[in-house]
This record gives C-alpha cells, structure tokens and sequence, in this order.
C-alpha cells in the first residue's frame, strides 16, 4: 500500500470502514492490530491519532512504525485474517482537521507577510501552540487573525497534490526539514503551501472562527496559541459568561470592566497601604512598651506583615538591647515565627525549638524563621524556658 494512500488520506471524511486484520501482535497486555486499510489517523505531524472502536474495542492509540506498518492498539486479540469493522470517533477527528487546517491558514499569512518558518507546532485536545522563528508585535499578530478568518469566510478549497521530484524543485512551499520519498502538498490558494501528512476540511468555511488565545515572545520568535471552530465558539461562550458575571460584580457595562478593575486595584493598593499603616501605628505602641534589655520579648499576631514583624524585633534588639526578640503570626495549623538576637546563638537553638515545637525552618546566628506546629502557650513556656526568662 502506498503509504499516503490509506483511507484517511483518500477519504478523510471517512467515519466507517471494513478491513481484513493482517497481523495481531501482544505487547504490554494490549493488542495491536495491522489493518488491511484504515480510516484511523496515525500521530503524527503534530496532530494525535484518531480513537474509535475496531468490532467494539476500543482503539485507544494509532501509530505509525519505522516501516510504514500501521498499529491500532486494543485491549483484546483479534483473529487475524478476520474481517472488523472500524468506526472513529468522528467527533475527535473533526475538532483536529478543523484546528489543523486554522494553523495552516496563521502559518501561511505570517510566512507571507514576514517569511518566518512555523519551527514548533503541537496540539492537542485543548490547544493549538506555534512558534515562529522571528518578532511580530501583537498588532501584526491580530492582523494575521483578521486575514485567517476572512479566509475561512471566503470559503477556500483544500488541495491535496504528491508532485513529482521534478515538480517539487519548482515549487515553493513550507516544510521544516528536507523531505524523500512521496511528499504530499497541502494547499490553501492564495494563502498556504506546505508538505503536511494529516487530515483537513475539504473547504476553510468548515473551520470555523479562528481565536488567537496567546502570545508571547519566545526564543527570538513569538509563541502564539489558536483556537478554531468549535473550541473557539466554547471559549469565547465561556468569556462571555466570565464577562457578564464580572459586570455584574463591578456594577459596570461589560465593555467597561477592565477600566473599573483598575480602579478597583488602585483602590484595594491604597487600602492596603492604609492597613499597613495602621498595623504599624498599633506595633510603635507595642514596641513603645517594650522594657530596655529585656531577656525575652514576643508578640503574637493574628494577622499582620511579616516585614513589619521583622522590623518590630530588630528595633527591638537594635535599639533597646533585648537578648532576644520573637514575632509570631497566626496561620490556619500553627504559627509562623521570626526570631532575632545579638547576644544569643539562634541557629544552634534552632533544632531544639523545632523538635519541641513541631517546627520547620532555620537561619543564621542572629536570625531564624519558619513554622512552629503548636499552640501559643506551648511557644511561651518553651522559649521561657530556653532562654531563662520572660516578659
């Protein structure tokens, strides 16, 4: 058999099929069967296989070997020389061919207007991600979508040719690496040629709108996420949704939600900057308490800022000469610590407080933090006792 002439090549709207099993082959306690011809699409290209079920059993991989030989894995044998009967989840294959025919579309209009090379190309069934060889701003980016879906609107033909090798060395057409043997060319008119091996609407009107979901800069080039069809109608559905609930949570216009989310941060950033404030009014108070050399000093916090706390000890110690100060903040199992000191060596403490106190964490001489796993009471009497007195 001419290996692009199964029938996913020749038919690939296919959905059922008859074949003899020439060969079934056990491996790993699955089964894998070679075909007499096949509907299901083989991985490769960037595209996953096909699914489906061969007489009932499901086919839940399809690959191509260094031969040519094509394996359908099943969970039980099936007698070889028998006729089966092929069905493929026809649902599956479609969502690819239309999301595999909207990449040639963007690869096509950014190798014209640019010259890049599509050099990345992997989907799956959730995403479709390219990366290009060379720099485009987001602008250019949605240019490119513009003129993708205007394609699809004009309803193009898919045409599928195996030139010659005379032929081949005339035409200009896309293909990442130097190719033998039979190569088959896909071309949109207009808009693409590239040697490609898997499967395609048979016209762009069936691809369906074409979203661009990502960008990003990436190694030299941009990386670039697509959507088409109807992955790209459940996406833009789903943002609508997310739209109307955000509009109805800022009390705004759905076209006007990011502005009032910006006013929104700004607000929440002032408001936090004023707790902060206030958090560190309420900590001067304490600190003001705070008696001159003491051994042992500690405060215990519900909530607060961790660089508050921190800045508490080291005045602290700093400016009133305490042995050693500790702050301590509430966390749903326990509390985060931070203790400071000039006189005592914490880091040769601190494997006994954490076998004590159920406690993860260390430092330097004069500083360590981490979690103690244990009550308020049993962080006092410990530290008390360790470092001989408290106050």
């Amino acid at each position: 058999m001419d290996e692009m002439k199964e029938l996913f090549y020749r038919d690939p709207y296919a959905k059922e099929f008859d074949a003899e099993v020439v060969r079934c082959v056990e491996k790993d306690g699955k089964y894998l069967l070679q075909l007499s011809d096949t509907a299901f699409y083989p991985e490769g290209g960037g595209q996953p296989c096909d699914h489906g079920t061969i007489d009932g059993l499901f086919v839940s991989d399809v690959q191509r070997d260094r031969d040519g030989v094509i394996w359908h894995t099943v969970s039980e044998p099936v007698a070889e020389g028998s006729t089966v009967h092929g069905i493929i989840d026809w649902k599956r294959r479609f969502d690819f061919m239309q999301q595999h025919s909207g990449e040639h579309l963007f690869s096509g209009f950014v190798h014209q207007k640019f010259g890049y090379d599509n050099v990345g190309f992997h989907m799956n069934e959730k995403l479709v991600m390219i990366d290009f060889d060379g720099p485009m701003t987001l602008e250019e980016a949605e240019e490119i979508e513009q003129r993708v879906n205007e394609a699809v609107w004009a309803d193009l033909p898919s045409l599928i040719t195996y030139p010659s090798r005379e032929e081949l060395d005339s035409l200009s057409y896309r293909s990442k690496k130097e190719l033998t043997g039979t190569v088959r060319i896909v071309t949109y008119p207009g808009v693409d040629v590239c040697a490609c091996c898997g499967t395609h609407v048979a016209h762009t009107g069936e691809i369906g709108p074409v979203l661009m979901t990502g960008f990003e800069n990436y190694k030299g080039g941009v990386r670039i996420s697509l959507l088409a069809g109807n992955r790209a109608i459940a996406y833009m559905r789903q943002l609508r949704h997310n739209a109307a609930m955000i509009s109805r949570l800022l009390s705004v216009p759905p076209l006007e939600t990011a502005e009032a989310a910006e006013r929104l941060q700004a607000e929440n950033t002032a408001l936090h900057n004023r707790i902060r404030e206030l958090y560190r009014l309420q900590l001067d108070e304490k600190y003001s308490r705070v008696e001159e050399n003491a051994p042992l000093v500690l405060d215990f916090e519900e909530e607060g800022d961790p660089v508050e706390l921190r800045r508490f000890c080291n005045r602290a110690v700093e400016e009133k000469h305490v042995g050693v100060c500790g702050s301590f903040l509430k966390e749903a199992d326990g509390w985060r610590y931070i203790l400071i000191s000039q006189s005592v060596d914490l880091r040769a403490k601190a494997k006994q407080l954490n076998v004590a106190l159920n406690g993860r964490g260390g430092g330097s001489v004069d500083m360590i933090q981490g979690r103690f796993m244990a009550q308020k009471t049993e962080i006092e009497d410990t530290l008390k006792a360790l470092f001989t007195s408290f106050k």
